[in-house]
């Protein structure tokens, strides 16, 4: 007869790390949404996007673009870095590469981008292309299709909606819910740019506008020639408490310093994102307004 120790080490024990290695193998939504969503769009709202990396969330921003700009940034998280992304931009098109990390799980996505956009000034369309590719578990690749579209009625307001993850697939077993965003953008003061009020008002696809809708409202200002100040408040689904972020932008000749935080409702700093942008455009600075 089998030993129960030869039945521990035979039988049971192939059986506990199969079903521990199971259990690892599976992802819950957080874990998944963590991972593939894009960190880089704090201060973007659909009416007033701008620069390179604005085009995953409003496409038809690409369109009103000026010059050639090339964008990186990084997500900081307790000092370490969970997310790259890179990004590069004309007036026509916007390619786009991303890696997000997940060090707890190890898990990881990389996303390629796409995004063309057409029109004149008062009315600009976009669409972006989204390739994901990851090796999370239960499905680990899938595309998005966004569309978009940016109009200016008149010079010191911007309205937009954005239809977004059009597709919805579903990626790590967590179904990538698609929304339907309207955005309104407002520049009050007789210098067009040195104050810009902005929200957003989203609703997922098969939400209801009283139950389900988010809000995300937020506002830069001018300081000086060369300083941009920056605040956001939003309420995403999914979220045990609101956020707020705070950032700044530095310029100097062709180059753009940006770094913003971010803050739960009992003001505790949760993470950060830096990034750096190059253009072709030369833009007035602290040092050579």
């Amino acid at each position: 007869m089998m030993s129960v120790r030869r039945f521990i080490l035979g039988v049971l024990l192939p059986l506990w790390v199969a079903q521990a290695l199971i259990a690892q193998s599976s992802l819950s939504p957080a874990e998944a949404l963590r991972v593939l969503t894009p960190q880089n769009e704090r201060f973007q709202f659909i009416a007033t996007a701008d620069g390179p990396q604005a085009m995953r969330f409003n496409p038809a921003s690409v369109a009103s673009s000026r010059g050639i700009n090339f964008h990186y940034n990084a997500f900081l998280d307790r000092g370490k870095i969970l997310e790259h992304d890179l990004s590069l931009q004309n007036f026509l098109f916007n390619v786009a590469y991303r890696r997000s990390l997940d060090r707890s799980t190890d898990y990881h996505l990389n996303e390629y981008t796409v995004t063309l956009g057409f029109g004149v000034p008062e009315a600009t369309f976009g669409a972006s292309f989204n390739w994901l590719r990851s090796n999370l578990p239960h499905g680990s690749n899938g595309s998005i299709l966004n569309l978009a579209v940016l109009l200016r009625p008149i010079d010191r307001l911007s309205v937009a909606g954005v239809k977004s993850n059009i597709n919805q697939p579903e990626i790590g077993g967590t179904k990538l819910t698609g929304a339907n965003i309207i955005g309104v953008g407002v520049r009050p003061l007789t210098e067009a740019d040195r104050l810009v009020l902005a929200v957003d008002a989203s609703v997922p696809n098969g939400g209801r506008i009283k139950e389900d809708v988010t809000y995300k409202l937020g506002a830069n200002l001018l300081i000086v020639e060369g300083l941009r100040m920056y605040g956001a408040y939003d309420n995403l689904p999914g979220r045990a408490t609101d956020m707020f972020s705070i950032g700044v932008d530095l310029y100097i000749p062709n180059v753009d310093f940006s770094y913003d935080a971010k803050f739960d409702d009992g003001k505790k700093y949760q993470n950060g994102v830096a990034g750096v942008t190059l253009s072709s455009e030369r833009k007035k600075t602290i040092f050579n307004p």
